[in-house]
């Protein structure tokens, strides 16, 4: 990696209630910057059930994901698995927001960053998260995969 990583760590708790998802805690998912890349990882009690990547607010990307869950599916996107399986439960949000990473160059990394997560769930809990559909893989190189374990110790 030639930049240092520089990100902030956050974690609220979730619910999906008939017409949204939104945190418990509050009314908005408040200091999550717009402009930056984020991880979101979403958890019920121990299990990961998935990780994701965005750029937008995550009540704009968890907007689009409800609403894709209810319809049949625009362009195949079939929206969050975990809205289905997990309505009505209170689930575990932990957002990783790469401060300085914000431009389309920048995703690769973070999507590299994303899969090494995916791994390492893998990894730790012999399964895959249950609710992930896909992981992007790129050779980024050693940096990366340290990185990313370093982040997991920290996250999961």
């Amino acid at each position: 990696m030639k930049n240092k990583l520089i990100y902030i760590k956050q974690k609220f708790n979730i619910e999906i209630t008939e017409t949204s998802i939104k945190p418990v805690d509050s009314t908005k998912f408040v200091g999550v910057s717009k402009d930056a890349f984020k991880i979101y990882i979403i958890k019920y009690e121990t299990d990961v059930l998935y990780i994701g990547i965005t750029k937008t607010y995550l009540s704009s990307r968890f907007t689009l994901g409800f609403n894709a869950t209810k319809a049949v599916g625009h362009n195949g996107y079939h929206g969050y698995k975990w809205i289905k399986s997990h309505k009505g439960k209170r689930l575990n949000l932990i957002v990783i927001t790469f401060l300085n990473m914000t431009t389309k160059t920048d995703r690769e990394l973070v999507e590299t960053i994303e899969a090494e997560l995916v791994f390492q769930v893998r990894q730790k809990f012999n399964k895959w998260p249950e609710c992930q559909n896909e992981i992007h893989f790129y050779n980024n190189g050693k940096e990366v995969v340290e990185f990313s374990e370093k982040l997991f110790k920290e996250i999961i």
